[in-house]
């Protein structure tokens, strides 16, 4: 133990030399100084030759060690020995993984190192330092160290003051900017992307031809596109931020992934591959197989990453349609191979997994832009923009110029000094021969190997002053000519050297002015770049560019639009014409209810009352202002409804004048004599002067029951509600099975579809009636003897094709020669199974010449879609001469069944309406063509977590032509509101998702009928 003396005197010993400081302060000014070290020595650029400190000994090691590019390799770890032992005392892990960086082609845009061995991968680390060699490329040698040994830069000491080392390379080009770097401080970041390096040396040609002042910044964005990453990719901004970027130094960037397709088709054992740059442009072959393959990934993304990722999202169910994926990368380039499920086979799935894998996975890569770097000085970080960086780079280049011929002019006075000595001994050639003997003789002078003594240094003096005295000689003429031999003296030309020394003389004035001229200095280094970029090989731009400016096409933004309506004075209904109809919003919120009141019932026609007034509607931020002017609407497009059920009660229900007479939302009132648990079953829409067949007959199907009254939403829309009153239960004790949109023109005929026969009727023999017609009674047929399948209008004369599509996927087809219809019943005979459960769910006359290039398309409730050739089918038909054929188009799942059908041609739009008032608009195109009896693929998706009873699920299609954009759309939920709603919807590359196009449907309804007006 120490004793207390002994430690009183060891206290008194040390208390002279004990400094007191706070604990805060002294912590807080060390590591003060350790940030500095950090940011100054380690972690930031310098914003003149691009490099950090570790990089730049990297190089300057390699260089003295002589590896040039046209040298031999050399193992990486002599180079890591050298740096560490003379230059950078830290681990030499550091070192070899900077030097790596420098040699991979994935992360710089042109590497700095020529690597031979394995060196890594995006995934892969590097082979061990005592495997692999390497050297300078040329472009580092000749465009980074270049006039180093010109005093063009300054050296200084190393660590032990054994070697020098170069505060920064003498740097041709703006490596910062062509590079990029990365690096996390203390307190600072720095994320600089890569450019092109033609790009930046043009950019920088332009400032240099200014002499380095633009009147606008904007001009460096006429040469630089933007970063141009080397792992490829496609960027996708906007101009605003591309120029944010550029001028502010920081900012985001969204880099996506590259996409080719192939389609493998095996037959006879022998498998063909197709391959395509666009998804658009596969062929969908029988039998084939969708593979998407990754060629190039985001900058800094890790494959391994990507495919871990893609895995969790299929295994989550996030992504359907992937069945396998492998990773085929090689030295030759990335490869990233997704393979399809078999059943993918249509240009809008791949279209959405794409999108899922942008949106889910690495595939699609937000890339910050952060531009710090050391200043001009390297003392201090610093952010910069284009412009700043350009403009340091090029104010250090013209430092280093100036040093470079600040040296070489000293070089040049040095030569022009000793071409005047070699002048003036041949013109006295033999006395200074005969002066240097005589002196020779008497000491050693000029013997490089004596060493010389008191005596021999003054005869040294003596000879060159009396040279100097006689033939005007300085020293060092006099110890150039000391050293040369009688062989070299005899060799000089008078002529040779007064030419040689009036080269000098130009060399130095040029040399003068050239220091003296920051012009001549500019226009020195834009001759410079110019020649770089002509011998230079310089890599291409690997990143493409896509510029969205914020103005989206209508393909690619779906917009649903409405009538607008107004609240007319006599408080009816006013409705434009489809040409002249106001477009609003359908996504604002709800401003006025409708109710529905039992009173107010006009024989057969519809009695509309005021409830509420709706504000206008504002479409583009503008308001719209109602149209007050009632326009007349002519009898022939005034429409009916007509509800019928399968007992053979039909009513029909006129939508008059004061129906079109208003913009504002009314209440409709009436009361249909069906039972109140009815629902409706089909709904067949057919207008006043239209063919059927035109539209198909599309038809949907529900479950729901209609109600007397309803309290619904409406937002600048046209709505009514069609109650139903529990009257004469004795009357009809059959379901509504559908409801009828037609025309009030008595040219057009009915027709009514039983189990067994078509009954074809003038129009006119229907008339407008509340209280519903008993058609069996009409038609002589007696009760429960019949249903009513279909019930519809159409123009005359009926074509020579008839079809009758059936909810369970069956079409039955029927050849009616010459058009002809007679009056009265037809008989059908339809020979299916369970026809009591059958429900038709369109009906279709054509000419088979109506169907060339024309496809039946036709989707389940469960969301399936198949196309098929229907002309195929009719074509064989009449081959084998057959009155009726039924055929099976689809294959249905359990619990699900047909919703409706559709013609569509080539380049057509097909709308998918869902039973919850939403849409899908998709291009005909991107469906492929299968034969009859298949599966389809899915169209909408379902959430496994919902119940049967929350699934979204398809009520109607409609083939859209490029005429109907402007026309309206009758929709029908299935409490009995009517809306009335402009199409305006645009294709979407999402096609399992919906978009909400009836937006204020009641709550707890369901969409059920819908037909373009």
């Amino acid at each position: 133990m120490i004793g207390v003396a002994e430690r009183e005197f060891k206290d008194d010993l040390f208390q002279d030399n004990l400094e007191y400081h706070k604990l805060n302060d002294y912590m807080g000014s060390c590591f003060l100084q350790y940030a500095l070290s950090i940011i100054l020595g380690r972690a930031l650029p310098d914003a003149r030759d691009g490099l950090k400190v570790v990089h730049r000994r990297i190089l300057w090691a390699m260089h003295m060690l002589k590896l040039g590019p046209s040298g031999q390799f050399r193992k990486c770890a002599k180079v890591v020995g050298d740096v560490l032992g003379n230059y950078h005392p830290h681990s030499d892990k550091s070192v070899y993984d900077a030097l790596c960086r420098l040699s991979q082609d994935f992360v710089m845009k042109m590497p700095l190192i020529d690597g031979h061995g394995n060196f890594g991968s995006s995934d892969d680390p590097p082979a061990a330092m005592r495997y692999t060699e390497c050297r300078l490329t040329p472009f580092s040698k000749s465009l980074l160290l270049d006039d180093i040994n010109l005093n063009t830069v300054e050296l200084v000491p190393n660590f032990d003051n054994t070697h020098v080392e170069p505060l920064v390379l003498p740097c041709r080009i703006p490596n910062l900017l062509i590079n990029g770097s990365s690096g996390i401080a203390v307190g600072l970041a720095t994320n600089i992307p890569p450019h092109n390096p033609t790009e930046i040396i043009r950019a920088a040609m332009h400032l240099s031809e200014n002499n380095g002042v633009l009147e606008n910044e904007d001009e460096l964005l006429e040469y630089v596109q933007g970063p141009d990453f080397p792992t490829g990719g496609t960027i996708k901004t906007s101009t605003e931020n591309f120029k944010k970027i550029y001028k502010t130094g920081r900012g985001t960037l969204l880099l996506q992934s590259k996409f080719t397709f192939e389609e493998k088709v095996r037959k006879h054992n022998r498998e063909s591959v197709s391959e395509y740059n666009d998804y658009n442009e596969i062929k969908f072959k029988i039998g084939s197989r969708i593979s998407i393959v990754v060629t190039e990934i985001p900058y800094n993304i890790k494959i391994s990453d990507v495919i871990a990722n893609i895995n969790k999202n299929v295994r989550n169910n996030n992504i359907v349609g992937i069945s396998d994926i492998r990773d085929e990368s090689d030295r030759n380039g990335t490869r990233l191979v997704i393979e399809l499920k078999k059943q993918i086979s249509s240009t809008i799935e791949i279209a959405e997994i794409i999108d899922k894998l942008n949106n889910l996975t690495e595939l699609s890569h937000y890339f910050k832009c952060n531009f710090i770097a050391l200043d001009k000085n390297g003392t201090k970080p610093v952010r910069f923009n284009l412009y700043n960086a350009l403009s340091i780079w090029l104010e250090f280049r013209i430092s280093v110029l100036k040093r470079k011929f600040n040296h070489l002019l000293k070089q040049t006075k040095y030569h022009l000094n000793i071409t005047n000595g070699c002048l003036i001994i041949i013109r006295n050639l033999q006395p200074i021969i005969q002066l240097i003997k005589t002196y020779s003789t008497q000491s050693n002078i000029g013997d490089e190997n004596s060493s010389g003594n008191d005596g021999d240094r003054d005869m040294e003096r003596e000879l060159y002053t009396k040279l100097n005295e006689s033939y005007g000689l300085n020293d060092v003429q006099i110890k150039y000519a000391m050293k040369m031999t009688l062989k070299q003296l005899s060799r000089l030309n008078e002529e040779t050297l007064k030419l040689k020394k009036g080269k000098l003389e130009e060399e130095i004035e040029d040399y003068k002015k050239l220091i003296s001229d920051d012009k001549l200095i500019y226009k020195e280094i834009t001759n410079d770049l110019k020649q770089i970029l002509e011998n230079s090989k310089l890599n291409e731009r690997t990143t493409k560019i896509e510029i969205t400016d914020g103005v989206v096409s209508e393909k690619s933004t779906p917009m649903i639009s409405t009538m607008e309506s107004n609240n007319g004075g006599s408080g009816y209904v006013e409705s434009t014409s489809a040409t002249t109809t106001t477009v609003s919003s359908t996504s604002g919120t709800d401003d006025s209810n409708v109710s529905i009141d039992p009173s107010g019932l006009n024989d057969g026609n519809i009695t509309i009352n005021n409830t509420t007034n709706v504000t206008d509607n504002v479409v583009d931020g503008s308001p719209k202002s109602s149209n007050t002017n009632v326009s007349k609407v002519n009898e022939d497009e005034i429409d009916n409804l007509v509800i019928y059920n399968g007992m053979g009660y039909v009513g029909k229900i006129k939508l008059d004048n004061r129906f079109y007479k208003s913009n504002k939302n009314k209440a409709i009132k009436t009361k249909l004599l069906f039972t109140p648990n009815t629902s409706i079953i089909n709904t067949i829409p057919i207008k006043g002067q239209e063919s059927v067949g035109k539209d198909g007959g599309e038809v949907v199907k529900s479950n729901s029951n209609i109600v007397g009254t309803s309290t619904i939403s409406s937002d600048s829309e046209v709505t009514a509600n069609i109650g139903v009153k529990d009257e004469k239960k004795s009357v009809s004790e059959g379901k509504v099975e559908g409801v009828n949109y037609c025309g009030s023109n008595n040219n057009n005929n009915l027709i009514v579809v039983t189990e067994n026969k078509i009954y074809n009727i003038s129009n006119s023999k229907l008339k407008l009636c509340k209280r519903g017609y008993n058609m069996f009674k009409y038609l002589q047929i007696k009760p429960y003897d019949q249903k009513i399948l279909y019930l519809t209008n159409y123009k005359p004369p009926l074509k020579d094709i008839l079809m009758l599509g059936f909810n369970d996927g069956m079409v039955s087809i029927y050849n009616n020669p010459d058009g002809k219809m007679k009056s009265g019943a037809v008989k059908l005979k339809l020979k299916l199974s369970n026809i009591k459960d059958k429900v038709i769910k369109f009906f279709l006359h054509t000419n088979p010449q109506d169907l060339i290039n024309k496809h039946l398309f036709l989707c389940t409730k469960m969301g399936n879609c198949i196309k098929v050739n229907v002309k195929d089918i009719v074509d064989r038909l009449l081959r084998e001469k057959r009155k009726r054929k039924n055929v099976k188009l689809v294959r249905l799942k359990e619990k699900d069944e047909v919703s409706s059908f559709c013609l569509t041609g080539d380049n057509e739009q097909i709308l998918i309406l869902t039973n919850l008032g939403k849409c899908k608009l998709i291009n005909s195109n991107d469906i492929k063509l299968q034969k009859t009896k298949g599966k389809g693929y899915k169209i909408l998706r379902q959430s496994k977590a919902k119940k049967t009873s929350e699934m979204e699920k398809i009520v109607n299609c409609l083939n859209i032509e490029s005429s109907d954009a402007k026309r309206n759309l009758l929709l029908i939920s299935n409490s009995g509101v009517l809306c009335k709603k402009q199409l305006n919807v645009s294709p979407s590359p999402k096609h399992h998702k919906t978009k909400k196009f009836w937006s204020n449907i009641p709550a707890n309804d369901e969409l059920t009928y819908s037909k373009l007006l």
